[in-house]
């Protein structure tokens, strides 16, 4: 299913300007996901002041 969705995403104008290929819409590679998260779509805080 997810090799679908990056097959859809590889032929949008936006990604055919940059040059992205379809590996570029992985969850596994550095930029093909949120750094932030890492792709989990949630960012954990400790919040060590409460113990």
């Amino acid at each position: 299913m997810f090799d679908d969705i990056r097959d859809v995403f590889a032929q949008t104008n936006e990604a055919k300007i940059r040059g992205y290929q379809k590996g570029r819409f992985s969850f596994n590679v550095k930029g093909g996901r949120c750094e932030a998260c890492k792709g989990d779509g949630i960012i954990k805080i400790e919040m060590h002041f409460f113990t």
